[in-house]
């Protein structure tokens, strides 16, 4: 949606962009017609950066200065403008201890479209080719950088490497020193001193690791689970309500709001340790979703913070078999989890229809779970699967009986918040039950969905809307006052649409010049 924005402001107002971007094709198609330059390491900088570095190869290199020359030439010829390149073949070059193989690695330097890959395949052979000690460390790191839901601070990668799985607390003695961590993965791992943060060294060698992750970290899902695990049962866990005390753990934030991602994607959720993890442990939190949300306050946040029962921990992340068993552990499935964010409320079913799981909805369900049950703000399980665009929820909440016409406090109904999302396949889902009134408000003097969709814009809804009788009740002038707010919105497209189902085009007879302007141009375009 960024780029779409700027260009229409560019139109507009002539204003100019100045852009930077990697080279990809979705993006750079975008700027064909745009002056750019390409942004390359020259020669000479290679040779530079070569030279600086020179003092961290061995003795026989320092004392050869036609050996460092062949360095510097080999080097800056095989990067080809990739300064990434120039780091990592020079670190391929310091483990080597005679003249003979630092030429023959030299000659082998790999350059062309496969560098990259190459030379990251180099870089895991030299950490393979340490001691044990070194090679476990920097796998283990690699593998939590790589496949770890979020970025770690220093502290917190620190702590994820040494927790003992199945320990009842952390030994200090078992924190490993950062630097020793970084110099044992090659080259590999950057820590940025202005975040704190840990990272791999370049996009692109994110992108080697997830193309090749099932040859290095085929296991990551189930190791972070288990150190997520074992963390949140150490038995200081218990003052982790206070934030006090989780800002002494570092790995805790992590931990608490995504090691039930790990179990789910590991298909872990039989292990010993989940259940006793479910019932034990406080609310958690994460960071929120998206900025149309907390306008509306509308947050994963509050998912989060809902979460102070075993049952909802369970239904946010997706554990379905989890729930299953809390239910056979006595849970009752409507319970309410009071928010400690903002007092709000909500049933394990709201939690698992707002976040998408299917199989945790169908699990609630089939153990009784009432889906007419609602929040502080009116908002049932059907009207969050709507709002998000579930829309296999949203089929089978009706199937259990939810009422298809529950409004919220603002008075929005589940058809008109789909309408206003653009979830064409929730739409489609509500309209064969006679229950839904196409023509009602929403939002109280707001449009009706018809007239929602006509305002944003969508073709898809405004398709389906009409085909299941959607304009029946909306008046004579239904036609007019649709294409009205289209013309106004800009939205040709649906300006056509209506056109071609029974608008009339003199009706914008009364319209200011810049509303006819716009018609007038897209009637050239296409009727």
């Amino acid at each position: 949606m960024l780029l779409p924005e700027l260009f229409h402001l560019q139109d507009k107002l002539g204003v100019n962009v100045f852009a930077t971007a990697r080279p990809l094709g979705h993006i750079t198609s975008r700027f064909e017609k745009a002056t750019s330059i390409e942004i390359r390491a020259h020669s000479e900088d290679v040779r530079k950066y070569v030279n600086g570095r020179m003092g961290e190869l061995p003795m026989v290199v320092q004392r050869d200065l036609a050996l460092q020359e062949a360095v510097m030439d080999n080097i800056s010829r095989a990067v080809d403008g990739m300064f990434l390149l120039a780091k990592l073949h020079f670190e391929s070059l310091i483990g080597k201890m005679t003249a003979k193989t630092i030429r023959t690695t030299l000659e082998c330097l790999p350059t062309g479209s496969s560098a990259y890959h190459s030379a990251y395949e180099e870089a895991m052979s030299r950490i393979q080719d340490q001691n044990k000690d070194k090679r476990d460390m920097a796998r283990k790191a690699l593998l939590w950088i790589t496949c770890a839901k979020q970025r770690l601070t220093q502290s917190a990668l620190q702590e994820a490497l040494a927790v003992e799985i199945g320990e009842r607390k952390l030994d200090q003695d078992n924190l490993p020193d950062m630097q020793d961590v970084a110099s044992a993965c090659a080259g590999l791992v950057a820590i940025d001193e202005e975040s704190d943060v840990v990272r791999l060294v370049h996009y692109t060698t994110q992108d080697f690791f997830e193309r090749t992750r099932q040859k290095w970290f085929k296991d990551a899902e189930s190791h972070i689970a288990e150190v997520c695990l074992t963390y949140l049962l150490f038995d200081h866990s218990q003052s982790w309500g206070d934030d006090r005390q989780s800002n002494a753990f570092p790995l805790h934030n992590y931990a608490v709001s995504n090691w039930g991602h790990h179990v789910r994607d590991a298909s872990m959720q039989k292990h010993y340790q989940v259940i006793p993890v479910l019932e034990s442990h406080p609310s958690f939190h994460a960071p929120t979703r998206r900025s149309t949300d907390i306008q509306n306050g509308l947050t994963r946040r509050d998912a989060l913070t809902f979460a102070t029962t075993a049952l909802h921990r369970a239904a946010y992340f997706g554990l379905d078999q989890s729930v299953e068993a809390l239910l056979h552990r006595g849970h009752h499935p409507d319970v309410m989890s009071q928010s400690l964010h903002n007092n709000s409320i909500q049933t394990p079913l709201m939690t698992a229809s707002q976040q998408g799981y299917d199989k945790v909805v169908n699990v609630l369900l089939s153990g009784q779970a009432n889906p007419n049950l609602s929040d502080k703000d009116e908002r049932t399980a059907l009207w969050w699967a709507a709002y998000e665009g579930y829309d296999d929820i949203v089929k089978l909440l009706i199937e259990k009986g939810a009422d298809l016409d529950y409004a919220d406090l603002d008075g929005a109904t589940v058809l008109g918040v789909a309408c206003e999302e653009g979830h064409t396949a929730v739409v489609e889902a509500l309209l064969p039950s006679a229950q839904v009134d196409l023509a009602s408000k929403f939002c109280g003097t707001y449009h009706p969905p018809l007239f929602i969709a006509v305002k944003l814009g969508h073709v898809g809804i405004i398709e389906t809307l009409v085909k299941n009788g959607a304009t029946e009740n909306l008046g004579e002038d239904w036609a007019k006052r649709a294409i009205s707010l289209a013309v106004t919105r800009r939205h040709d497209e649906v300006v056509q649409l209506l056109l071609r189902i029974g608008a009339n085009p003199h009706s914008l007879a009364l319209f200011a010049i810049s509303a006819r302007t716009i018609f007038h141009n897209t009637s050239r375009r296409s009727y």
